[in-house]
């Protein structure tokens, strides 16, 4: 499922791109994770392969990486810090930007973008976390972040 979404997003973006970043080593930058982040949910989103990047111990008994599931989710969340800084610089090229709808729509991705990597950074917790009473916080969390994006990727449709 998080293939398709992925899939989805990284179509919509190309096909109808709003003010890209300008900035060639940061634009590079986003296509690498890009290209990573794939990578990850083809690996870790094919079932018969999970089992073959668990890990049968480690010094971190806090991650459950002996879970390929959990991996993939650890993995994806350290993705999203290059994610995050690409939008944060893209932010800065908008402020430079003529105010306007192609900018507002861009505005609404990069938010979108960050909501998106708080759902990841929620679910990677979510997945790791070992306490069944603690685990609900970091759910709703990304419940939240996933309506939030959903909101926004509709505005920005209109």
């Amino acid at each position: 499922m998080g293939l398709i979404v992925f899939a989805t997003e990284a179509v919509a973006t190309n096909i109808a791109p709003r003010y890209l970043v300008e900035n060639e080593a940061v634009g590079g930058v986003a296509w690498a994770t890009f290209s990573a982040t794939l990578v990850n949910q083809l690996l870790f989103g094919a079932p018969n392969l999970l089992d073959r990047f668990k890990a049968s111990s480690s010094k971190f008994a806090w991650l459950k990486l002996n879970d390929g599931r959990a991996v993939g989710a650890i993995i994806d969340s350290i993705l999203t810090i290059p994610t995050l800084c690409c939008a944060g610089y893209h932010f800065f090229e908008l402020s430079k930007k003529p105010a306007g709808q192609e900018r507002s729509a861009a505005i609404m991705g990069e938010v979108y973008n960050i909501a998106s990597c708080t759902a990841t950074i929620s679910y990677a917790v979510a997945v790791n976390l070992k306490d069944p009473i603690t685990k609900p916080i970091p759910i709703a969390i990304m419940a939240l972040a996933n309506v939030t994006g959903a909101g926004l990727q509709t505005a920005r449709a209109f």
